[in-house]
């Protein structure tokens, strides 16, 4: 059975919010709870920008961009990736560099 890396229910992202680990870039942030568990979670908000079109797109590039790195990854925890205004403006070169350094700084790659 095939289980999913990026399903977080309510209680694990507040929990993860107010408990975890903040690190940040200029466009992206994330929130990391260690623990037994690898998963994932991508918040893209309406201040980065209004259409749902390029939140999606930018929800599956993070995504896509995580799931590559998964045979990079040596420790187990709960990120979330959260948004900053300007996200959306990034190129794909650049958001891909900004998650990278992300996961290294929460030592999982």
């Amino acid at each position: 059975m095939k289980t999913s890396l990026f399903k977080m229910n309510r209680e694990e992202i507040k929990k993860n919010i107010t408990q975890g680990v903040l690190n940040h870039t200029p466009c992206l942030y994330t929130r990391a709870l260690f623990n037994n568990k690898l998963k994932f979670g991508v918040i893209i908000t309406k201040k980065t920008t209004k259409q749902a079109v390029v939140r999606n797109k930018l929800k599956r590039k993070i995504k896509e961009i995580v799931r590559r790195s998964i045979p990079q990854i040596k420790n187990k925890a709960e990120i979330i990736f959260l948004s900053k205004p300007g996200l959306d403006k990034l190129s794909n070169q650049e958001l891909n560099k900004a998650v990278l350094y992300l996961l290294s700084k929460n030592n999982l790659i």
